[in-house]
């Protein structure tokens, strides 16, 4: 359902567990309105996850967590919780990010989160399975979304599979032998869990116990074997589109993405999309900064208007400025207009 709106909360990973971290305990679901809620925090061991990505790379290995669940998914007593991808989240006015949480997935990952009117509560467990500090906050948060009721989201997201500028610099840093090695190494202790919670499941049902729902529902996944790809092959699907131009040359890829990173662009309609765009390189501005706009606007604006039609030049910047507002209707009726204005001059 939120994919087919646009929603930001999307579905990053099925691997929330228990406990939330990062958390923005200022936030008016901890002030009521139903009852004010100080979260208790207990240092906890950091989950693994986080260290597999640049983003962790300062993380320590115990911070501070507030329990949710009095139970883990682990225990087979209750859901799997869910994160939403937490990358480039907050941007707009329709969206926060309340907390994180244990998963397997990087700090940012949202398990708490308002976009427009809609709120996710991440963890999976039922409120009988809840602190009597997480009943509490799940009652606010429900009472604090009434004052959305009717404000649909702004900022829309329709392909979750989009690249963001921060997955890019994780593509960037990953491009080497060490993230190769630390990507098998946890890929195999995925595959060695994976099949031993499957000899477990499968005992327990030869010895005659019946499964829980949560189990049952594991079957479809669990035992599953991931592949892990050689060094060459890793190397190449980093790189992407770029993995012909430099092989595997990994310093090099590194080089030349991080010295042109300014005029990185991400296409929203592609599955993991990036490349290095060269019309904004000869704008001379970066491609993720709102100077851009205001550059091409003014650079149309002190033109007559049939020259952005016929000025090859100009064309990339009423181009550029289609592609970064979603204007691409204006932009036909402005060739539309041009050609007839071009007409006329003739």
């Amino acid at each position: 359902m939120g994919a087919a709106i646009g929603l930001k909360l999307d579905w990053l990973c099925l691997c929330l567990n228990a406990d939330a971290h990062h958390l923005n305990s200022d936030h008016a679901i901890f002030k009521g309105p139903v009852e004010r809620v100080k979260p208790t925090m207990e240092m906890k061991n950091t989950p693994d996850g986080v260290y597999h990505y640049t983003t962790g790379a300062n993380i320590p290995k115990q911070i501070p967590m507030w329990q949710v669940q009095t139970v883990g998914y682990e225990s087979g007593k209750c859901r799997i919780g869910l994160v939403s991808r937490g990358n480039r989240f907050t941007e707009g006015p329709d969206a926060e990010m309340i907390s994180s949480g244990v998963c397997q997935k990087d700090v940012g990952a949202v398990a708490l989160g308002r976009q427009g009117n809609f709120f996710l509560w991440g963890f999976g467990a039922n409120p009988t399975q809840m602190t009597d500090e997480a009943k509490k906050v799940f009652v606010n948060a429900v009472a604090y979304m009434k004052q959305f009721n009717g404000k649909t989201p702004i900022t829309k997201k329709y392909n979750e599979k989009m690249a963001t500028t921060d997955d890019v610099r994780e593509v960037i840093a990953n491009a080497s032998r060490k993230s190769y090695e630390e990507y098998a190494k946890e890929i195999t202790a995925f595959n060695e869990h994976n099949k031993t919670e499957k000899k477990r499941l499968d005992d327990k049902k030869a010895a005659g116990q019946a499964l829980t729902p949560e189990e049952q529902e594991s079957l479809a996944y669990i035992g599953n074997q991931q592949p892990i790809p050689e060094y060459e092959v890793f190397l190449k699907q980093q790189m992407g589109a770029y993995a012909p131009q430099f092989g595997t040359d990994a310093d090099a890829y590194q080089k030349f993405m991080t010295s042109n990173f300014n005029y990185l662009y991400c296409d929203a309609n592609e599955f993991f999309s990036y490349k290095i765009d060269a019309d904004v390189q000869k704008i001379g501005v970066a491609n993720h900064s709102l100077q851009l706009l205001d550059t091409c606007v003014k650079m149309i604006a002190s033109n007559k208007s049939i020259r952005p039609c016929i000025d090859s030049a100009e064309k990339i910047h009423m181009g550029k400025l289609c592609q970064r507002t979603g204007m691409e209707q204006v932009a036909i009726e402005e060739q539309k207009q041009a050609v007839l204005l071009r007409n006329e001059w003739i």
